[in-house]
Formats: C-alpha cells, structure tokens, sequence
C-alpha cells in the first residue's frame, strides 16, 4: 500500500497575498524575499543577488546570495503511469 502524500502548509496563492517578506541576518535587513515557484515544480521564497553586510568593525563584506525557502510538500507528487 502506497503511503499518503503529505500536505503543503499553504498554497503558492496565500504566499502572493502575504507578499514579499524581510531576510534579516542578526538584526541587518539583508532583502526583500520574493514568492515564486521553482523549476522543480515546488513553490516558496527566492532572494538571489549581490549583498553587503556591515561588520562589526565598521567595514563590509560584499557577497553573493542565493536563498530558497520552500514550502515543505510543495512539489506536486508524480501521478502513475496509466
């Protein structure tokens, strides 16, 4: 017996209504995450590109970022061979 797909938490349609939302690292805005879908077919959050972060001595450290936060479940199960 095959086992039960689990549920996504929301839908890809109540992330758009929520919005972009604010990635802090400590206490230092780092972006603005954007709801999308992935190539894989599974839905969530994605902030890519160049960022600074202020250090502690007062210098910064440029980076490159590439976050993905996906809603767990999101990816639509494969349907059987008919």
């Amino acid at each position: 017996m095959a086992k039960a797909a689990k549920k996504p938490s929301c839908t890809f349609e109540q992330l758009q209504k929520l919005g972009p939302q604010e990635l802090r690292l400590g206490n230092q805005l780092l972006g603005t995450a954007l709801p999308r879908s992935f190539a894989s077919g599974s839905y969530g959050y994605g902030l890519t590109g160049p960022l600074v972060i202020q250090l502690p001595d007062g210098g910064i450290a440029e980076v490159q970022a590439a976050v993905s936060l996906t809603v767990k479940y999101s990816k639509p199960a494969e349907q059987p061979a008919a």
